[in-house]
């Protein structure tokens, strides 16, 4: 059992909470690592995991506590990355069906989206996209057309906020240039993008290096964190 601070009813009312829906198009696989992911929570609103399908294609599940989320207030996230969503399929758990006085299911969601991305990702490019995510949602960065740049660039979210500090620096000292023409340019000119990065761990990094690591860490901590209050 991957989370022992659940006992087995708790488990059992989570499994018969989820609608007939869910039950009819999805695997039992998947089934078990979506119970695993809404699992994990804890004190955290939301998780999300990206599963790889075919080149550009990803399959993205989302596990939420709280309000429903709707598709309109996803999309502008994902569209700053590239993305297209193909399909959505959202899931409420249902708690007339799995009630249970130690577990409470009627504020936790599924949603289960097709995504086509502008490039194919490995692993490690789906978690830097996770990681990018998850610190939006929870306040520590912001979503827009540089995010992009996780994708094409190969960059963590640390980076891009490097870059958006620097075209929003360049725009503010010198008036001729407007905010988003700028920021296409670079996402047009990722060797531009890299060349920034490269020159502010050269110069400025807290961190003395280019793999960020201590702040990537600090992040996945406030994360966790933060995402509960979000």
């Amino acid at each position: 059992q991957n989370h022992p601070e659940w006992s087995l009813s708790q488990l059992t009312t989570l499994v018969a909470s989820f609608p007939a829906s869910y039950r009819a198009s999805v695997s039992p696989e998947d089934a078990v690592r979506d119970i695993d992911l809404l699992a994990g929570l804890g004190g955290r609103e939301r998780d999300l995991r990206f599963d790889r399908s075919h080149g550009r294609l990803v399959h993205c599940t989302i596990a939420k506590r709280g309000d429903d989320m709707t598709l309109s207030s996803l999309l502008p996230q994902f569209h700053d990355l590239g993305a297209v969503v193909l399909d959505q399929r959202p899931y409420t758990l249902d708690a007339e069906r799995g009630r249970s006085g130690a577990v409470l299911v009627e504020n936790l969601h599924l949603y289960n989206l097709g995504l086509e991305l502008p490039a194919e990702l490995d692993a490690d490019g789906l978690a830097r996209v996770r990681d990018a995510l998850l610190a939006t949602w929870a306040g520590i960065t912001e979503s827009d057309t540089l995010s992009a740049l996780l994708v094409s660039a190969g960059f963590t979210w640390w980076e891009v906020s490097v870059v958006r500090a620097y075209c929003r620096c360049l725009v503010q000292l010198d008036r001729r240039f407007a905010l988003q023409p700028v920021l296409d340019i670079v996402v047009a000119e990722p060797a531009l993008a890299h060349t920034l990065v490269e020159w502010f761990d050269a110069r400025l990094s807290p961190y003395g290096g280019p793999s960020h690591a201590d702040a990537d860490s600090d992040a996945d901590a406030d994360a966790d964190s933060g995402a509960g209050g979000g």
